[in-house]
């Protein structure tokens, strides 16, 4: 193994995706084996695989060759930035307050009752 970061990028994106190296293959219109070369850490991709491969893995196609530590893209980062701006515009002073609450616990039956209160609100909404 040449690679061993490489692999382990590869190894962790599919089991969070939920995917198999063949799956993969298929989607990418790719050979079972050439994956295998990414996931065994043997090869890195080239810009244009990088690329269709982060595109079908929703993934930086630079943090899959090992070019970056940031594996987010700027439109997942954007993506989740509106999102958290809606859901901050949706949060009250009590929400603020048991978040908070949440962050500086370390009791997790407590945490789990504070998680449970925000859900029940959020539900409402």
């Amino acid at each position: 193994m040449k690679y061993p970061t490489i692999a382990m990028r590869f190894s962790d994106i599919l089991n969070l995706r939920g995917l198999r190296a063949r799956e993969l293959a298929e989607k990418a219109e790719m050979t079972e084996g050439a994956i295998s070369h990414y996931v065994n850490g043997n090869r890195v991709p080239g810009n244009k695989t990088a690329t269709k491969l982060g595109k079908i893995l929703d993934v930086n196609p630079l943090w899959l060759m090992d070019l970056s530590a940031d594996m987010e893209t700027e439109e997942s980062k954007d993506q989740a930035k509106r999102i958290a701006d809606e859901l901050v515009k949706l949060l009250d002073a009590d929400d603020i307050k048991t978040i908070m609450e949440i962050k500086k616990t370390d009791d997790e039956k407590a945490k789990l009752k504070l998680y449970m209160k925000l859900i029940e609100k959020a539900s409402k909404l």
